[in-house]
């Protein structure tokens, strides 16, 4: 199901095989409808990030 939804605010993040400090990032940004996360990895190792958990 997609949401029509209208960003204010789009926050981009570059990430690369730090998988605790993704997740202490993602949990520090409020969990509002006019928020966008983008998470761009660069080629993380698969044995240390489990996006899984991300989603």
């Amino acid at each position: 199901m997609t949401k029509n939804t209208s960003y204010h605010y789009s926050i981009i993040i570059p990430h690369k095989n730090t998988p605790r400090l993704l997740e202490r990032c993602l949990c520090s940004i409020p969990t509002w409808d006019e928020i966008q996360i983008i998470i761009i990895d660069d080629n993380s190792n698969s044995e240390s990030v489990d996006f899984s958990q991300f989603t």
